[in-house]
Order: C-alpha cells, then structure tokens, then sequence
C-alpha cells in the first residue's frame, strides 16, 4: 500500500468526523478501521506512518469518549503507542512506546497491560452503551491491536517484529 495524498485526506476527514459522529456510529466504524492496520493477504498492507498514526487517532477517538468503560481507553493508548514514530529518527519506530505496549501484551496474562487485562470489561454494558450485537465483546475491542501486530511481524526491525510475534503467541 503505497502512500497517496488523496488517501490520506480521507483517512483525515474520517479522522475529524470521529468526534462529531453518535456513539453507536463511530463504534460501527471501529472494525473497519481496526483493519486497515493489518497486513493484506500475504503481504504487508497500509505501512505509511502517517496514514497508520492518522488510522490510530481515529480508532483513538472512537474509544476515547467518556463512555465509563476505562479498558477503552487503555486499548485506545495501545493502539496510538504501537504504532508511534520516533520524533528523532526520521521513519524509525518509536522503540520507548512500542516495546513496553508489546511486551505487556505478550506478559502473563495477569498484569496489567496483557491482553487477557484489557478484554476484561462488562460486555452487556458494552453492547447496551454502544447499540451493538450480542457477538461484539470484550475480546473485540482488541481487534486494532491484534491486526497492528501481525501488521508488525512484517517490520524489517527484528526486535519489532519479534515483541509482536511474542505478544500474538501469547494470544
């Protein structure tokens, strides 16, 4: 997938419109978005950093609202952090933000930070909040991290590529 201007307008005005939009209709956009971080097919998808850090503001926005349910926006935090640019080296992962969001995904499933932690969150107050299926819960507000990681198995960073395959076996 290679970088267009015309796309990332849209992934921008997506990005503006999160705020604006109902609860039930941004959260209707949630997997979509989740999927444009994964690889596609057998090779790697959206790898532009900005269009990915723009992709992460908006599922950020999704989950960032005062909905009562903070393991949303713990997922929100892990899903801009593993995906962050280094603001010193020009198209280099942030490794400071990256590596403890990985390493704590791949950790026992009891810390804080795991992935068995973060899916942890009252699914029939999820579905009511939200307006959606009785087979949307805990475990889906993890799809963004879960596609970012496979997305990461494709790094050309083995230490990146690595944390991600720990944190996906720990799945």
């Amino acid at each position: 997938f290679n970088s267009h201007p015309n796309q990332l307008y849209v992934v921008r005005t997506v990005n503006s419109l999160m705020p604006k939009l109902s609860t039930e209709a941004t959260m209707s956009h949630f997997h979509s978005l989740s999927k444009l971080l994964g690889p596609n097919k057998n090779h790697a998808g959206i790898t532009s950093n900005e269009h990915r850090q723009m992709i992460s503001s908006a599922i950020s926005a999704i989950c960032s609202r005062d909905l009562g349910c903070p393991k949303l926006k713990q997922v929100a935090k892990a899903v801009v952090d593993v995906n962050a640019v280094s603001t010193s080296y020009v198209g280099e992962h942030d490794f400071e933000r990256i590596l403890p969001v990985l390493n704590g995904l791949g950790a026992n499933s009891q810390t804080e930070g795991s992935w068995l932690d973060l899916s942890m969150v009252n699914t029939e107050e999820l579905q009511s909040t939200f307006k959606l299926s009785k087979t949307f819960d805990g475990t889906r507000l993890l799809l963004p991290l879960i596609y970012t990681c496979f997305q990461l198995l494709y790094s050309a960073d083995g230490v990146i590529s690595r944390a991600s395959n720990k944190a996906l076996k720990s799945l």
